[in-house]
């Protein structure tokens, strides 16, 4: 998914959303350091919006080269959620910004 410390790509998704949120893992283990998921606004400064839903990677500052790696990611409209089959439900929702960082590539 992208070589770089910050890796950041702008996705498009096929529905529309009133206010997106985003849950993601990285999902291999190419690199010697840790890696995170995060989703932002595409700037990386602010929570996705309906507009532009941003997902992306940070690479451990420690890895001395950082290889490519596969993100996975679910896209919800904010709101609870019920299981049909048992009752048992969730509530998805953005949270406010989290990270910062100083610049970001994109892939």
């Amino acid at each position: 998914y992208g070589n770089g410390v910050r890796v950041l790509d702008v996705i498009q998704p096929y529905h529309t959303y009133n206010k997106v949120a985003v849950i993601g893992q990285v999902q291999t283990s190419n690199n010697n350091g840790a890696s995170v998921f995060f989703a932002s606004n595409g700037n990386g400064g602010a929570p996705p919006t309906a507009a532009s839903i941003g997902v992306g990677k940070h690479t451990s500052k420690l890895a001395a080269v950082t290889l490519p790696e596969t993100l996975g990611f679910f896209l919800f409209e904010q709101g609870t959620y019920i299981n049909a089959l048992d009752g048992s439900y969730f509530y998805v929702s953005q949270t406010g910004v989290v990270f910062q960082g100083l610049s970001y590539t994109s892939d």
